[in-house]
């Protein structure tokens, strides 16, 4: 077995394990709090959080996840997908010319990483078709193509 299959193996799991605490902790609020205010919901988790912590004797009790502060665009909903979307294009525009894009790290850290030079090529297309789909010129299926393909580079063609 590689080395390799041991680093999915240990990914597959965190993300099931991350994906139950999710859905746990959804349905706890649903059940206690059944209005979905955020107002209710972050202290509720909170609480129970520092409840867990306070009754379990390990260094790493389990913990669920707490909702994560919104910014001014998050909280206008619909309205913020047109800055949401120019956002995205202007990360593909950036990352098809010069090659970087910024990664956003745990705990607010922001890094710079750089494409391959196929990572580069490949994004130049994806923002060519982006353009188009922003412009009303390609279907909607292009645009989510065009997020995921944009993952899929950022994950695959960056320089380690």
């Amino acid at each position: 077995m590689s080395a390799e299959s041991e680093d999915d193996k240990k990914a597959k799991e965190k993300r099931l394990s991350n994906r139950i605490k999710g859905r746990a902790g959804q349905a706890i609020k649903d059940v206690v709090s059944p209005l979905p205010l955020p107002q209710f919901d972050g202290p509720l988790i909170s609480g129970i959080n520092a409840l867990i912590a306070a009754a379990s004797e390990s260094d790493d009790p389990y913990q669920f996840f707490e909702l994560q502060p919104e910014d001014a665009w998050e909280r206008l909903g619909v309205l913020s997908i047109p800055g949401e979307r120019f956002a995205e294009w202007n990360q593909m525009r950036k990352m098809a010319f010069t090659g970087e894009y910024e990664q956003k790290l745990p705990f607010g850290k922001t890094v710079t990483r750089k494409l391959k030079r196929k990572g580069r090529d490949e994004m130049l297309a994806n923002w060519i078709s982006y353009t188009l789909y922003s412009a009303g010129l390609a279907p909607s299926e292009v645009g989510t193509i065009a997020r995921y393909n944009m993952k899929k580079i950022m994950e695959d063609k960056t320089r380690r």
